[in-house]
């Protein structure tokens, strides 16, 4: 297991909002470029659409997704990107709306698998014994996986 650490200033300054990119169907795409490559296949301009964003997501970082789940001191890791893609950069995280900083949470990579791992009080439990629950949102960029089918409409 290896920890990926985060400049602090870089951590501070970004607040891009997720939703900045306009992000529609490959099939639209498609659709507005197919005119201007006469005898082109269906097939390649998808691929080359998928592999254009990819590349243009691995440049800017402006592919920006929020996770969101439950973590607890038993459970105090949320896993990223799953299915989405690569994670690319992280941006930042919050506790039950609160911002968190860099030493309340911690970037760990695991066989390929991004989490952020938070700190959290040790055996906090609520007045039934079980674990006190918080409300985790991680925001980060990633570049999609290969063969998506979504794309940003100005791309």
């Amino acid at each position: 297991m290896s920890t990926i650490t985060v400049d602090a200033s870089l951590f501070n300054a970004i607040s891009t909002p997720a939703d900045a990119l306009n992000i529609v169907g490959l099939n639209t795409l498609a659709e507005e470029c197919v005119y201007m490559l006469p005898g082109c296949g269906d097939l390649m301009l998808r691929k080359t659409l998928q592999q254009v964003f990819r590349d243009f997501c691995q440049r800017t970082g402006t592919l920006l997704t929020k996770d969101t789940g439950i973590v607890t001191h038993e459970a105090d890791a949320l896993a990223l990107c799953k299915d989405n893609g690569e994670f690319y950069v992280f941006l930042g995280a919050k506790l039950n709306e609160e911002n968190c900083s860099l030493s309340q949470c911690t970037l760990v990579e695991n066989c390929g698998d991004m989490s952020v791992e938070f700190s959290l009080p040790q055996d906090e439990d609520d007045d039934d014994g079980n674990p006190v629950e918080y409300d985790a949102e991680v925001t980060y960029s990633y570049i999609p996986r290969i063969g998506t089918e979504v794309a940003p409409s100005g791309i």
